[in-house]
């Protein structure tokens, strides 16, 4: 495996154990704390930003040519669509998905 892609894994790793702690607190103290909010959404972030850094990775090993959009990585992966039927313009928000898999 690239050793990019394998430190980004442990980011994204490190990052998505921040949060599943995060996410026993109740819901009340966690809403309450501006602090906590923050190093979330920070963690959330960064959460992103390494997917991003892996999905690029991909598309410079393998030289593809034609560049997704950042959407485009993560999409087929989250939302029940189908990416010739269904424009990124044309979806809806989703409530609940399975994006996270173990």
């Amino acid at each position: 495996m690239d050793e990019r892609i394998k430190d980004h894994l442990q980011y994204l790793n490190k990052y998505y154990l921040q949060l599943a702690d995060m996410r026993k607190l109740e819901p009340e103290a966690f809403s309450q704390d501006g602090v906590l909010r923050g190093a979330a959404e920070r963690f959330l972030q960064l959460a992103i930003e390494s997917c991003l850094n892996i999905g690029n990775r991909i598309i410079a090993l393998y030289q593809i040519r034609a560049m997704p959009k950042k959407l485009q990585l993560f999409l087929p992966y989250c939302c029940p669509i189908s990416w010739k039927t269904n424009p990124v313009s044309d979806i809806q928000p989703i409530r609940r998905t399975k994006c996270i898999r173990p």
